[in-house]
């Protein structure tokens, strides 16, 4: 005889969840506030979530421990960088398996730069670029944009030998990922700077 095939679908709670691994850079004192796991997962009937901390991170910072998506409030003194761990716990009914999951985040020192004032240059003579870098964690990565007329984009101080006006941006980012840009401006010119002239009134 022939047989009858019935399908169900069968809905699976997310279990794995805690959140997306994220990168807090603060070049001065900041608060770290938003939501762990996952708003959009619905919690099933009879599971049970469970949120631990692995140090420096503390349960302390986290608004309840038994619910699917707590919000995380912690603060970031900005000259300390370390990374933080919260581990979520998922257990299922009439299942002793526990499943976890974890989300890193990293506080990060900020970092700065500041090309400084225009640099003038001679055409067809070169410069060497020297921007103010500040703060971060290194080692560095670096990239000038553009690279037309750079010795090397990659590295803190190119020399610049443009056959134009040139504002070169340099973008530094540091080990854990926190990045800022600068722009050094480069300007053609005699070399010479002309006299101030002071505007004189005559009156009769």
């Amino acid at each position: 005889g022939l047989c009858d095939v019935t399908e169900e679908l069968i809905t699976t709670v997310q279990l794995l969840n805690a959140g997306i691994d994220t990168i807090v850079c603060a070049s001065s004192p900041t608060t770290i506030n938003f939501d762990l796991g996952d708003s959009n997962c619905i919690n099933g009937n009879g599971y049970s979530y469970n949120w631990t901390a692995i140090a420096p991170a503390s349960t302390a910072d986290l608004s309840a421990t038994n619910i699917v998506s707590p919000t995380l409030n912690v603060n970031h003194p900005a000259n300390v960088q370390d990374t933080l761990r919260y581990i979520l716990a998922t257990t299922r009914p009439s299942c002793s398996a526990v499943t976890r999951d974890t989300i890193s985040i990293v506080r990060g020192i900020g970092v700065t730069v500041d090309g400084g004032s225009a640099v003038l240059v001679e055409s067809g003579n070169s410069v060497t670029l020297m921007p103010t870098i500040s703060g971060g964690v290194g080692p560095f990565t670096y990239s000038w944009s553009p690279a037309t007329g750079l010795s090397d984009p990659t590295i803190a101080n190119p020399v610049a030998t443009p056959n134009a006006d040139t504002d070169y941006t340099l973008t530094v980012s540091t080990a854990v990922g926190c990045s800022a840009s600068g722009i050094v401006e480069v300007r053609l010119g005699s070399g010479c700077i002309a006299p101030e002239v002071n505007s004189v009134t005559i009156t009769e």
